[in-house]
């Protein structure tokens, strides 16, 4: 499956970035670039300068605009973007917390493409330091998408 079969229903939200996300980063408010926006119409270089903001996204914002961070990415891995992305999408520790929170954000297909796209990145060389930390991540993902099997 694609990320555009995956995710072909995700809608913009109302809201991209969290009251704490304001508080907590300067430059926040550069996310409302996004606001309106369908993920499919993002534009690469929003998405490479917007990609280290992740954190401060609405809940809404990061389920939606995921697959474009993704997309932005595969086509950059050796990008700060696609490191962005990629911690954001895998957790450091306390797995079964990320599963249950973060993860259950997302159906099992599109759990299934995400766990795809994390594979890819951690296969190109740029990500070659971050292959420990892929590699869980990945069986995470893919966990979450035998959930709907």
């Amino acid at each position: 499956m694609s990320l555009a079969e995956a995710f072909a229903g995700a809608e913009p939200p109302a809201e991209m970035v969290s009251p704490l996300g304001r508080e907590m980063m300067d430059r926040a408010g550069e996310l409302d670039r996004l606001k309106g926006l369908r993920w499919q119409d993002a534009p690469q270089e929003d998405l490479q300068a917007l990609a280290s903001l992740i954190p401060a996204m609405t809940i809404e914002a990061f389920r939606c605009h995921t697959p474009a961070f993704l997309r932005a990415a595969l086509k950059a891995p050796e990008s700060e973007a696609a490191t962005s992305i990629f911690y954001a999408l895998a957790p450091l520790d306390n797995f079964d917390a990320f599963l249950a929170g973060t993860a259950a954000l997302f159906t099992p297909a599109q759990a299934g493409v995400i766990a795809d796209c994390l594979e890819a990145l951690a296969a190109d060389e740029s990500f070659e330091m971050l292959a420990e930390e892929a590699a869980p991540a990945v069986a995470l993902w893919r966990r979450r998408a035998a959930q709907g099997a």
